[in-house]
């Protein structure tokens, strides 16, 4: 993070099974400008890939946030046991605070019917976007 702390998570077992590594911390406002946007890259391409997709945490680190976002653009390219539920949950979550998820799915036709579930709770829309790079809005 900008102050240096390092932010850990650990795996309970399974791909979906992800969870905070200590005192859950909170996720502050960036101001983005060029060099952040460059550094925020730099960070991504740095970080080693692993297996599993969680959509909950994200998002409630993402509601958790003072003050929270209006609108969220969530990206995911994986289906995720427990999916269902966590669209239900951050769903209801989400708009009793007011917040619109928006809900991208990347070539993973499997994780079309949570998102739209999660987006529909939220007033959000849902888009796939195709192997071809073709984006596709799902009613």
């Amino acid at each position: 993070a900008e102050d240096g702390k390092t932010y850990k998570w650990k795996n309970n077992g399974g791909h979906n099974e992800w969870a905070h590594d200590g005192k859950k911390e909170s996720v502050p406002w960036l101001d983005i400008t060029d060099p952040e946007v460059i550094r925020l890259q730099e960070i991504v391409k740095k970080t080693p890939l692993s297996g599993g997709t969680v959509w909950d945490n994200p998002l409630h680190m993402a509601l958790d946030m003072d003050p929270p976002p209006q609108t969220i653009y969530f990206m995911t390219d994986g289906y995720a046991k427990g999916s269902k539920e966590w669209a239900k949950d951050v769903g209801q979550r989400a708009k009793g605070m007011n917040v619109t998820i928006n809900c991208v799915a990347m070539m993973i036709p499997k994780a079309v019917d949570d998102l739209k579930d999660l987006s529909r709770r939220t007033g959000g829309l849902m888009t796939i976007v195709k192997e071809n790079g073709v984006r596709e809005v799902v009613k």
